[in-house]
This record gives structure tokens, sequence and C-alpha cells, in this order.
């Protein structure tokens, strides 16, 4: 039964595993999850009427627009308070298939996580993750979607928000951010990147869906994987420009006076919620010797204390 681990949702989500996908809000991870299990439906990967997904992250419109998928697709959409749906039943009725065993298959999605669970509580997501180990031992599939923080890692990019519980306890975990694609107007691009896999969904994998004002049926009809090709240069384009963004702020952090590497990092991670480690990286980089990129050089001051000063023409590296 557990040895049938073959990807259901696209190249992302496989049989039999727990899997989160970690997105800032509006990044569209509903939208494209709910492209995907469109998609295997259709393909008939996966059983309708055992798909049920649990939306607790929406308006009332957006239920009947969701609802109206779920109607067409054959799967079930369910949502506290919504046509006769109580979530602390539903837990109640989880708990009853993993006892009598009754899971036989069923995929289970989790629309957003901290509805479910207090993912900032240790004790509370060991508890949620022994349960979804077990649903997933007996055969069930639970794809959990949750959010990332507002603050960005080192290299710019999102980070998972909560505690390191459910990144160590499920099996698969992507985490999914816009891509900056200024030559593509009328479209969004998102990529995911695998951050954990225990089975043979893709390392990263990217979708477009429309921007602007359209209908949600437009909407989920304009979602479509992108190659990899036409992806990955924009990927780099993103770390440039997060790069752009940092340099700008320790620009003119020099130019008020702040000089020391430690004071130009906290400085910038101040002004723009990076880290301070990610601060020191573009400090460090762009203050290479005789580099094209170079912005700024510096001079070992009283203890050792770089004192960082901008490159002007006459400092500047010959070409």
């Amino acid at each position: 039964m557990l040895t049938d681990q073959r990807p259901i949702l696209g190249r992302i989500v496989a049989r039999n595993q727990a899997t989160c996908l970690y997105a800032a809000p509006s990044t569209g991870k509903t939208l494209i999850t709910l492209h995907l299990i469109a998609e295997a439906i259709v393909a008939g990967v996966i059983n309708p009427s055992k798909l049920l997904y649990v939306n607790m992250d929406d308006n009332p419109s957006g239920l009947v627009e969701k609802g109206q998928l779920a109607e067409e697709y054959g799967f079930h959409m369910l949502a506290d308070g919504y046509r006769g749906f109580n979530l602390k039943q539903f837990q109640v009725t989880l708990r009853s298939m993993i006892e009598t065993q009754t899971v036989d298959g069923t995929i289970l999605v989790l629309d957003t996580l901290k509805k479910f669970v207090d993912t900032m509580s240790k004790q509370e997501a060991r508890q949620f993750t022994n349960v979804v180990r077990k649903f997933v031992t007996l055969g069930g599939t639970v794809i959990a979607l949750s959010h990332t923080n507002k603050a960005l890692d080192a290299n710019g990019k999102p980070v998972y928000s909560g505690t390191t519980d459910i990144i160590d306890d499920f099996d698969c975990v992507f985490i999914v951010s816009k891509v900056d694609r200024e030559n593509d107007k009328g479209k969004t691009v998102v990529v995911f990147e695998n951050k954990k896999s225990r089975g043979t969904v893709a390392s990263a994998a990217a979708f477009s869906y429309a921007s602007g004002k359209v209908s949600y049926p437009e909407l989920f009809a304009s979602v479509q994987e992108v190659d990899p090709e036409e992806w990955q240069p924009y990927v780099k384009s993103e770390e440039q420009r997060s790069d752009g963004e940092l340099v700008e702020v320790v620009t003119e952090a020099i130019n008020a006076g702040i000089r020391s590497k430690m004071l130009l990092a906290a400085e910038v991670s101040r002004r723009t919620g990076a880290s301070r480690q990610a601060a020191i990286r573009v400090i460090e980089k762009y203050a290479e010797s005789g580099s094209a990129n170079q912005r700024w050089t510096f001079k070992r001051g009283a203890r050792g204390v770089h004192q960082y000063e901008l490159v002007t023409k006459a400092t500047a590296p010959a070409a």
C-alpha cells in the first residue's frame, strides 16, 4: 500500500506522502493546487470522490467559486460553516478514520495549515504531525498549504513560518515564490523549489497565470506549467534584483555616515527586513577589489574594524 508514491499532482505531490507548500499570501498556491487537482482528475490519476479539500482561507464569494470547481470535477470542497460542515466534527471524523483504518486512499488538502494547528507551538505541531503520519501510514495523502515569513533569507528567498516540526515530519516540502518577469506582461510566474523530498517529485517547477482583473474561471483556465528553460533565467534575475535593493540601502547608509560592517548590516536589516547575514553577504560581495560589480571599498580602522566608503572614479578599478 505504501509503495505507491508516484506523483499525483503535477511533479510536486506524491501519493501516500505528507507534502507542505509554503508561500506568501496571494502567491497563487491555492489556484495552482486546484489546477493540478483538476488535471489529475481529468487524467484519471486520482479518484475525485476520495479527495477532500478543506478550505479555511477564503471569503464567501471565493468559497462559491471554488465550490463550483469542486462540483464540476467531482471532488469535495469543505469549509467551516459552509453547507453544514463543522471543522471540529471533521477532526473527530479524521481520527475515527485512523482508528478504524478506513483511510483507504483518501487525499486530504488543508488550506491553510494555521487554521488546523498553531505552527508556532512545538507541542501542537508534534500532536498534529503524529496524526498526519498515522493517516499517511494507512494509505492517505496529505497536502498542506502554509505561509512563509515576511522576512527573506540570506539569498532573498522566502522562509517557512513556524517551528521546524512540519519540515521535520512531513515527507516533502516546497517553498513557493513569485518571479519578476518584466518581459512577460500580463502573466505572473510562480516557482516551486523543493526543500525536502522522500520520493520522485521534481526539484523545482514553475507555473504561470494571468495577471490583472479577470474572472476566477478565466484565472483558473490561464494556469499552465512553464518550461524550466524559460523561468530559470528569471530566477537569476530575481536574485540580482534582491541584491540591488540591499545595495541601494547600503549606499544610502554609507552616505549617511554609517561605516562599520556590523552597523551597516544592522541598518540594512532594520530598513529592509532582510537578515543581518544577508546584509553582510551583500556588503562583502560588493567590496571585492577589482570586481566589475564593486560598489564600495574599506580601510581598517581602530582594532581592525572595517570602515567602508563608496567607490569613486578615483578609487574605481581600471577597466
